[in-house]
């Protein structure tokens, strides 16, 4: 009678596993095998987009598609701000310094709502919540050594080629972040 109560579980045990079949979900994003990411709302240039499109295809949680996902990951950049946090006094010429300060170093922050929608229903799986990155950079305030208009044949200063530059690891830092909220999300609900 033991024997056969033994055999029993055994074969039962074998013939449930077999099947695929698992006693739960596990987390709760365990439940969707693929994510969207429609285009990020206020990222004009594709930038911010493009970078998680990239986090959530090297993922190995969710493949990524293009538009038939179980689950949007629906993103708007709030804000991108700058804000000036070193300085130096202007050179003149040679060693002379004029009374006037000029910004040298600039923090750039970017702040994002995040939701995840389940594509079927439309639902919000999670509360939309804010991501907020910063990246600090250096730049030189002045293109030239002399006073001349630094636009005067098109070209940019290296204050704004120093922030068109700051954003490719603006975006990167903003966009691990949004994974790592959603990927701590996933471990805190069930």
């Amino acid at each position: 009678m033991k024997n056969t109560f033994l055999l029993f579980l055994a074969s039962a045990a074998f013939f449930i596993s077999s099947c695929g079949y698992r006693p739960g979900y596990g987390t709760f994003l365990d439940r969707y095998s693929s994510l969207s990411v429609p285009y990020v709302i206020g990222d004009l240039d594709g930038a911010l987009t493009a970078e998680l499109v990239r986090a959530v295809a090297s993922s190995l949680t969710f493949d990524h598609s293009s538009t038939e996902g179980e689950l949007l990951l629906i993103v708007k950049l709030l804000d991108v701000e700058d804000e000036n946090i070193g300085f130096r006094y202007e050179k003149v010429q040679g060693k002379k310094y004029k009374r006037s300060i000029i910004p040298v170093e600039t923090r750039l922050t970017a702040t994002a709502e995040i939701t995840v929608v389940n594509a079927a229903t439309g639902c919000s799986l999670i509360p939309p919540a804010r991501v907020t990155a910063f990246y600090d950079f250096d730049h030189e305030y002045n293109a030239t050594e002399h006073d001349s208009n630094t636009f005067s044949l098109g070209q940019l200063s290296d204050a704004d080629a120093a922030f068109a530059a700051a954003r490719v690891p603006l975006n990167r830092i903003l966009v691990q972040k949004i994974i790592e909220y959603i990927y701590g999300i996933s471990y805190t609900q069930d």
